[in-house]
């Protein structure tokens, strides 16, 4: 059976392939249910899914896909069959379909949804009712002054009470009562202060270790080619794999060339939802340009400290000063 698995995968990577290969596994499956409970044809599953999202868009493949996995749900064993659902809710919103029915959701029609949601006015996002609003700093810290205050009115209030012990500091324990304790505010305090910090490290972008995307006219402006068997054989043979899905490159595959190296060449497909989310080469980790202003500031900035930084070191290595 290993073998036979090991053959579908291979055919997977082929376009021309890739339907047949599909329909071979659900047969399988179908004449022998008990595979779907195995490590090797799930993981078969998983690697399906992958193909669909990054290589092929074509309906009739990501139909098939949804059948195989709709065919392993209901193979497998009852406590494992939820393992399927994002794969075949994901088919069903790539063709554009409700994902699943209305039978699996319990919803018999749209007015029934329109009668459980309140009516929203214009601007207005909920029909919750609105948490209490929490103190802000300015609040926390005028609260602070108020504590301190009575405190120090009921320790002046103190020292002028000689006699008559039992009516020492009678108010001030009265107002004391209706604030909230020192150790109280100064915790709310503590929140506060976080919640803003993390705010305004948000709205500034600033967040340590964030990268923004490419640029798009940067990712436009890449090379794209389509593979010769010469070509193929200076990237390094038959071997040579994409490196984001990790599938072999065939002679006829059109490729996206990174600026940093002509060796470095991915299905565009694979690329793309790579460098909406990073500036840089897959392999190499070779920066593009983002449309980012402030990031590429702090790059230029840095470029000049480190060109700085390398200037002193050769001078101090030639025993070149300056004295002043």
């Amino acid at each position: 059976m290993a073998v036979d698995l090991e053959d579908i995968r291979k055919r997977l990577q082929k376009k021309a392939t890739f339907e047949a290969a599909l329909a071979d596994l659900q047969r399988q499956l179908r004449d022998d249910p008990t595979l779907a409970g195995q490590d090797a044809v799930f993981d078969l599953i998983k690697r399906i899914s992958i193909l669909l999202k990054t290589r092929y868009t074509s309906p009739a493949f990501w139909r098939a896909g949804r059948s195989v996995f709709e065919t392993a749900k209901d193979t497998d064993s009852p406590s494992r069959s939820q393992l399927y659902d994002p794969y075949i809710r994901a088919c069903s919103h790539h063709l554009g379909e409700a994902p699943g029915s209305s039978e699996i959701y319990g919803i018999t029609s749209q007015p029934n949804l329109q009668q459980q949601q309140p009516y929203l006015f214009e601007g207005q996002m909920s029909s919750e009712p609105e948490p209490p609003r929490r103190r802000g700093l300015e609040d926390l810290l005028a609260a602070l002054a108020d504590r301190a205050r009575v405190g120090d009115a009921a320790a002046g209030h103190s020292d002028s009470q000689d006699g008559a012990p039992g009516a020492q500091s009678s108010a001030p324990a009265e107002h004391s009562a209706a604030q909230p304790s020192m150790a109280q505010l100064e915790e709310e305090l503590a929140v506060a202060l976080a919640e803003a910090l993390a705010e305004s490290e948000a709205m500034s972008g600033q967040q340590l270790g964030s990268k923004p995307p490419a640029s798009k006219h940067a990712v436009r402006g890449l090379t794209r080619e389509k593979l010769s068997e010469q070509r193929l054989k200076q990237l390094g043979g038959p071997d040579v794999q994409c490196s984001v899905c990790r599938e072999d490159l065939v002679v006829g595959d059109e490729v996206q060339i990174m600026p940093c190296n002509d060796g470095h060449v991915f299905h565009p497909p694979c690329l793309k939802p790579w460098l909406v989310e990073h500036n840089s080469c897959p392999v190499c980790r070779h920066e593009l340009p983002t449309d980012d202003d402030k990031y590429e500031r702090r790059k230029e900035r840095e470029r000049e400290d480190a060109e700085g930084a390398k200037g002193s070191a050769n001078a101090l290595q030639q025993n070149e000063f300056i004295f002043v």
